[in-house]
């Protein structure tokens, strides 16, 4: 079986590549710019109109991508977290660059460029496989930041402490998967981080060496406690799912009104401190973060929904946002008041 230390290695090294590629065109293109005074000045003829529509369809795709790109390369990639974020960040600066230094060369035309088919051909190639991905990217960035608003959004607080990542979350399939299924739409899963933003250590193959395991759960907000499974085994690290009869593992479930259940997912077997009854205030703790049912690797499950049961009829997943926390997304941490999470945020607990 593929460990997640091979994952992330192979990830990494098909990212490296790419951004040689990359960097090997970007110095091309400088060497061009840097050589401008052999290139042919523009002029206006008929076969230049046509080489200069096809340049500027090819800056403005490569402008797309620039915007693009780091939204899909920090968010919407699964892979991000297993990927150094410097290679990310190289990669989207990278073509921006190569974005500037087409602009640079648009009034200049190569004379190979004038004089042969194949590298009009070739400019008109490079703008469609740049071009349509950069459509493709650029329409995920709604889908990214789709998420209902404040004031139709449940506010809570944070259930662990620390720096945590959200592997899944956010208002839509293109950045959480649970939105595929109505009782569990906006629910997150996420996992404790370290100071270099790694979820695991060693080969990531025993539960033990996440950091996520162990990690105090605590209620994210006032209810009454009405469901407790504390007796389900932690499971082995697997990609494939490991307990489809169990999804929701040793979990609790709090009532915070009417209407309005909070599921907090996967937690180890016999940590949990509250029982069925139980007043719960936001920030009690209720056990520790494991393992259990169907899972990958130790995570926190949590959503919100209209009914105590997982999957009872009508059940309707429901937005919540974190009354404040430290958020990270793409660079830069800020303080985050009423803040919802996308995949691949880090956060933290505000001290």
């Amino acid at each position: 079986m593929a460990t997640l230390k091979f994952v992330s290695t192979t990830y990494t090294v098909l990212h490296l590549i790419l951004l040689v590629l990359l960097l090997v065109v970007l110095i091309w293109r400088l060497r061009s710019w840097a050589n401008r005074d052999r290139r042919i000045k523009s002029r206006n003829t008929d076969q230049l109109y046509w080489i200069r529509g096809m340049k500027f369809f090819l800056i403005l795709a490569l402008f797309l991508c620039a915007i693009a790109l780091p939204v899909n390369l920090f968010i919407v990639s699964p892979f991000a977290s297993l990927v150094p974020s410097w290679v990310l960040l190289a990669i989207s600066l990278t073509v921006l660059l190569l974005a500037i230094t087409e602009v640079l060369l648009f009034s200049s035309y190569s004379k190979k460029l004038l004089n042969s088919k194949s590298q009009r051909f070739l400019l008109m190639l490079s703008t469609i496989l740049v071009g349509l991905p950069g459509l493709v990217l650029l329409s995920n960035i709604p889908a990214v930041y789709s998420y209902p608003e404040k004031h139709r959004s449940l506010i809570v607080d944070m259930p662990v402490k620390g720096t945590w990542s959200a592997g899944h979350a956010g208002g839509t399939t293109t950045v959480n998967y649970h939105c595929a299924y109505a009782s569990q739409k906006y629910a997150m899963d996420i996992v404790k981080v370290d100071e270099g933003g790694r979820f695991f250590s060693g080969d990531g193959t025993q539960i033990e060496d996440f950091f996520t395991l162990g990690e105090p759960i605590y209620a994210p907000v006032s209810g009454t406690v009405v469901q407790v499974q504390d007796s389900l085994p932690n499971e082995a690290v697997s990609f494939e799912p490991n307990n489809p009869s169990n999804p929701a593992g040793n979990h609790v479930v709090i009532r915070m009104e009417e209407g309005v259940y909070v599921f907090l997912a996967h937690m180890m077997p016999g940590s949990i401190v509250v029982k069925v009854g139980d007043r719960v205030k936001s920030g009690d703790m209720l056990g520790k973060a494991g393992n259990s049912g169907n899972t990958s690797w130790p995570h926190l499950h949590m959503h919100i929904q209209n009914s105590g049961d997982l999957n009872a009829p009508g059940s309707q997943g429901l937005p919540y946002r974190f009354s404040t926390i430290n958020r990270k997304r793409i660079m830069f941490w800020h303080k985050a008041e009423d803040a919802y999470l996308v995949r691949n945020d880090l956060f933290s607990d505000v001290q």
